[in-house]
């Protein structure tokens, strides 16, 4: 019985040890829908990573632009032409790494957004953050599953 129990401990710590790995794998199949999420629904809802509306809000130039061009001018969705939000991509973790996945963004206004609207633009929401573990729930257990 003690040697049942001392090979159930091992094959725990090994899945734990594994559990980034396996999240990361799971996590990949759904890259577009990740996006998705930081893109469509966080920034063009005006809301930053913590769920809060991204400030300041735009100037009142911006906001006749915005309305000449039929774009939403009550919030700062930070999409003009689209070149920052088509710029924003995810990067998985490793075994070493802490999180499952990082946020960036390679357009050129990246570092001037950032330091005018905060550190705060990219990465999931408490709202999003429960919309992809719903997305991946079931294909995750099924992993998890397997490696048991």
């Amino acid at each position: 019985m003690l040697g049942a129990i001392n090979e159930l401990k091992k094959r725990l710590v090994d899945w734990k040890a594994s559990f980034t790995d396996i999240t990361v794998d799971v996590a990949k199949k759904y890259e577009a829908e990740i996006e998705d999420l930081v893109t469509e629904d966080q920034l063009l809802q005006g809301k930053d990573n913590k769920g809060k509306p991204i400030r300041p809000k735009y100037s009142p130039f911006t906001v006749r632009i915005k309305r000449l061009k039929g774009q939403p001018f009550d919030r700062v969705t930070l999409k003009d032409e689209g070149d920052y939000h088509r710029s924003i991509d995810v990067r998985f973790g490793t075994g070493s790494s802490q999180h499952v996945f990082v946020f960036f963004a390679t357009d050129e206004k990246s570092e001037m957004l950032e330091r005018k609207y905060g550190k705060d633009l990219l990465g999931l929401n408490p709202e999003s953050l429960e919309e992809f573990n719903n997305l991946i729930r079931d294909d995750l257990i099924g992993s998890i599953q397997k490696s048991f």
